[in-house]
């Protein structure tokens, strides 16, 4: 009989007391995933903290696990082997007569962050996963958790992607599934382990174990080699479940794969890819290199530091700047779907000319100097402007910047101005804003400019007289810009005003099996409760799905959906994949039962968007997860800087729903005045977007 806890049951384990916790999409489902040999659940301790039990299938339960916590006390302190320390449920423990299925299940922390098996498949679904100096960190750490496990004779006998979780924000791994390692002392498995598929030495397809010292190494490199292979957009597409690789040397896809992938290991890490090539075609585990040599290799080649924007804008001539794509937080629940898409994640580059002048043909521009001056036409030294000089001093200095800037521009007909090209002036403190409200014209003035000083003025004459002081209010009004998907707006007035954008995000809602309506056949799953994942907020204008899933005559299924107010028709649902549940049964006709759908579906064409979608079903009710587009609106306020006007958002909110908007970083927008008085406008929020992209407007005032 199965173990199936209901969220917020307590379970008294070894004399202490632990809450089941519910899912953080669906209250009424117990948080848990389910793995090869086990099933994994959410407990939180008395203290507050959170643990896994892991519950043994029962094809896998034996009487030698219970010995598993005192062959692995030797490891428990080893970095990235935080799964060693458990306790087992022994036979004789009270709870297993209430639940014999807990008999052997194993209690131990809790390990928060992403298996390599999800970075996998987002890679897959949206190109590259790390920027190039995380995956080098990453690497480096993996590498030497395992070499540490080497080194003193230890091997996990099994690497592969459902067993090692990478951190979320920081290069961070640990190894899972401990039960069969092979330790001194410790009883060999009941199987022969010969490598995952992907992971698996070609002497492997000959029966050659991985239970052993060396066993290690061939997977090891492979893990590692993905690691950075996954930094290039191109390959990282080829990923699939069993890796990037997905077999050995002697597989003609293999081959090719590796191929590729020498070409970016030489250049990023070229002690790694000999080392790498080397344990690729060895003839056996003991041929590859030792871990701790991989390890070493990595420090041959640094990583390049990622490029970082400051307040002070450098102003090199000619130089166009490309941002480095970063890592996405993943789901956290047991789901697995990528990330959403959206213009804030985009690749951000600016065009020639926006960091300074463009480069001219007459000037060679030497490394690392500054935008060139302006270049003056001096006047010729007469007697007679000398002696003028004295008698109207003021009126001659009018008189030579006026001369200045029209010299300037006929000497450069075509300058493009650059952002230390305008004005400034400082603003007065700007009063405080309170939460965006619903109609953004209506927002009173509440921001002053300081009066120029007489400086200011000269300068205002000298270096666009024709256009006026920079001022706040010279992009008062409603603007509209387009990014690839969305529209997005900005209505601002004396300095302050709302910026209203579009951010995806994750929605799941609980389905539940109905009957269908008579001549339909198949199964309907009702949807209700679409909330954000990992939230409760619940968004105002989404209308809860229905999906019809058939059987197809000639083997498999189809699906459709809607959800009877926005999309009353049925819609073709791309099927994907379906990988059945534990409890699937196979039929043939027809009809569906609950346990024929039993599983994790995989969708694509989700809506007009054609996001990917999920659905986790069991015994008729589960979780269909996919991804919808929410309206942000964030408060603005405006300021004159060297670089332009600056327009600084906060306090980003849902617009619809009222609410702070989770996972959303606070907007900057740059405004640059043109010599014809138009403005160039660019965007950036420092985490997703770290470097100023362009925005096209659409409409202005």
């Amino acid at each position: 009989m199965r173990f199936e806890p209901k969220p917020n049951d307590t379970l008294t384990l070894f004399g202490e007391q632990y809450v089941v916790q519910p899912h953080p999409s669906a209250s009424h489902i117990a948080y848990s995933s389910e793995a090869g040999r086990a099933f994994v659940y959410q407990l939180k301790g008395q203290k507050g903290d959170h643990f896994a039990l892991k519950v043994i299938k029962p094809k896998f339960r034996r009487a030698n696990l219970a010995d598993s916590p005192r062959h692995l006390v030797n490891i428990e302190k080893f970095e990235g082997l935080r799964a060693a320390n458990r306790r087992v449920v022994l036979p004789e423990e009270p709870i297993v007569k209430t639940f014999p299925a807990l008999e052997y299940a194993m209690l131990m922390p809790w390990i928060s962050g992403s298996t390599w098996f999800d970075v996998l498949n987002n890679a897959k679904l949206h190109g590259t996963y790390f920027d190039s100096p995380f995956a080098v960190k990453l690497c480096a750490q993996f590498l030497k958790v395992m070499a540490a496990l080497e080194q003193a004779g230890y091997a996990h006998s099994d690497i592969s992607p459902g067993n090692l979780i990478v951190g979320k924000l920081h290069p961070d791994v640990q190894l899972i599934d401990l039960e069969d390692m092979y330790l001194p002392g410790a009883p060999a498995p009941s199987e022969d382990y010969t490598g995952s598929p992907g992971y698996r030495h070609r002497s492997g397809d000959q029966g050659a174990t991985t239970w052993r010292r060396e066993g290690d190494r061939y997977a090891t490199a492979v893990m590692a080699a993905e690691m950075l292979v996954l930094t290039n957009r191109k390959l990282a597409r080829l990923a699939t479940d069993t890796g990037y690789f997905a077999s050995h040397c002697q597989d003609d896809d293999g081959a090719k794969r590796f191929d590729s992938a020498q070409g970016i290991l030489a250049n990023s890490a070229p002690g790694f890819a000999r080392l790498f090539k080397q344990a690729w075609f060895s003839e056996s585990l003991s041929d590859c290199p030792k871990i701790v040599d991989l390890r070493a290799s990595l420090d041959e080649t640094p990583a390049k530091p990622a490029i970082r924007i400051t307040s002070t804008l450098p102003k090199t001539p000619g130089v166009t700047w490309s941002a480095l794509d970063g890592a996405r937080a993943d789901a956290t629940v047991p789901v697995d779907i990528p990330e959403p898409i959206s213009y804030r994640s985009q690749k951000a580059q600016a065009p020639a000319g926006f960091w300074g002048n463009a480069p001219q043909p007459e000037r060679k521009v030497e490394p690392n100097i500054t935008s060139p001056p302006v270049q003056q036409t001096q006047p010729q030294s007469k007697l007679w402007v000398i002696v003028l000089a004295i008698v109207a001093l003021i009126l001659f200095l009018v008189w030579l910047a006026s001369i200045s800037n029209q010299g300037a521009r006929n000497n450069n007909p075509n300058h493009e101005p650059t952002l230390a090209d305008q004005p400034t002036q400082t603003p007065s403190a700007i009063s405080s804003i309170g939460r965006p409200i619903p109609s953004p014209t209506s927002l009173a003035p509440e921001a002053t400019i300081a009066t120029q000083s007489g400086q200011e003025q000269d300068a205002a004459a000298g270096a666009g007289a024709d256009a006026g002081a920079l001022t706040v209010n010279a992009i008062d009004g409603p603007w509209v810009f387009s990014t690839k998907d969305w529209n997005i707006t900005l209505t601002i007035k004396n300095g302050v005003g709302q910026f209203a954008s579009i951010m995806l995000y994750m929605l799941d809602q609980t389905v539940t099996a109905v009957a269908p309506p008579p001549g339909l056949g198949g199964i309907i799953l009702k949807g209700a409760y679409p909330i954000l994942s990992g939230t409760r907020i619940q968004p105002s204008r989404y209308a809860a799905d229905e999906i019809l899933l058939l059987r197809q005559t000639g083997g498999g299924f189809k699906a459709w959906v809607r959800d009877n107010v926005y999309v009353k028709e049925w819609e073709t649902l791309q099927v994907d994949s379906f990988k059945p549940g534990v409890d699937w049964e196979e039929s043939y006709g027809d009809g569906l039962t609950m346990k024929n759908i039993a599983g994790v579906w995989k969708f694509s064409n989700f809506s007009e968007s054609k996001y990917p979608a999920v659905l986790v079903i069991r015994d008729g009710r589960g979780i269909f997860r996919t991804q919808t587009a929410m309206r942000v609106t964030e408060q603005a306020r405006a300021e004159i800087t060297d670089q332009g006007i600056l327009v600084s958002c906060f306090n980003p909110m849902l617009s619809d729903e009222g609410v702070s908007a989770p996972n959303y970083s606070p907007d900057k927008l740059l405004f640059q005045r043109q010599y014809d008085g138009s403005f160039k406008v660019w965007l950036r929020d420092d985490v997703m977007i770290k470097e100023w992209t362009h925005l096209n407007v659409i409409s202005h005032p």
